[in-house]
């Protein structure tokens, strides 16, 4: 196993511990986020009333949050549907939560966790806050080294599109604030690269590991085709086989030459598919 990756992955869970007070604040939070998401201001009559039992209910969970511990802090966020609940939170408590994961509290997240937080913003969608653009920055800007990469690794790695590209270059809209993310990017890896260029004794503990970004397109690279048009032309295996031996053709650049024989536990994976349309290879034939 990664001696540095195992550290890390080991304070995660650390961070993420059980209790029996974690599992009474989820509850609170997952409840009054089910009351907040059913509530429908169907007439000028339920308005005022229904209006201050949400307000109620959005501090209710934001205190709850304010006063979990470390432990239990790291162990909610992955629980509550962070998502839902940015999006369903309006006005200044919405401006609250961003604040209190994304300034007060950043410190005391687990990097998991804080992947967590920059995609519940992406799900939110960082135009619904004029200010969502500062969190971010504030989110990566502060994680460095390691946590950085494994940032970036978990950001990519969620299943769905909202990855670290589409949240610079999409999402973003400043430039300002773009360049200073990419500018932090790139001395951090610098700073790591030089370790291992020096080989100081972190450096020879971060060459365990390849530290490469693997890019895979799907029909015809992991899933055969079967030759059905426009996915592909492939027709040596049945359609949506995939491919013998491609997984650990994938395991194996992901490992790296010096890599160990077995994938270390909830380590995240740094190989990323993409799948063109085919209304855009049309565009660009």
């Amino acid at each position: 196993k990664f001696p540095d990756e195992e550290k890390s992955l080991s304070r995660d869970r650390n961070l993420n511990t059980e209790s029996d007070s974690g599992h009474k604040k989820c509850e609170l939070i997952v409840n009054a986020l089910g009351k907040i998401d059913s509530m429908i201001l169907a007439s000028n009559l339920h308005q005022l009333f229904r209006g201050s039992q949400r307000l109620d209910l959005e501090s209710e969970i934001i205190r709850t949050l304010e006063d979990s511990d470390l432990s239990e802090l790291n162990f909610l966020i992955p629980k509550i549907k962070l998502g839902l609940l940015m999006y369903k939170i309006k006005g200044p408590n919405r401006t609250a939560l961003l604040t209190l994961l994304c300034k007060t509290r950043l410190a005391d997240l687990a990097v998991s966790s804080k992947a967590i937080v920059l995609d519940a913003v992406q799900q939110m969608r960082l135009t619904a806050h004029s200010k969502s653009e500062h969190f971010v920055r504030n989110v990566i800007l502060k994680t460095r080294g390691d946590d950085l990469s494994v940032l970036k690794c978990l950001t990519d790695n969620k299943g769905d599109f909202h990855s670290m590209h589409k949240l610079l270059f999409n999402d973003i809209q400043s430039e300002g604030i773009r360049e200073s993310i990419l500018k932090h990017i790139q001395v951090e890896s610098r700073i790591q690269r030089a370790h291992s260029t020096l080989g100081t004794a972190k450096g020879k503990v971060r060459d365990v590991k390849a530290w490469v970004k693997i890019l895979s397109d799907v029909d015809d690279t992991l899933l055969s085709s079967g030759g059905h048009f426009p996915a592909g032309v492939d027709t040596s295996f049945p359609r949506k086989q995939v491919y013998p031996g491609v997984l650990d053709f994938y395991r194996e650049l992901d490992l790296g030459r010096n890599g160990p024989n077995h994938w270390p536990i909830r380590w995240p994976g740094n190989l990323v598919f993409f799948k063109r349309s085919a209304s855009y290879l049309q565009r660009h034939e």
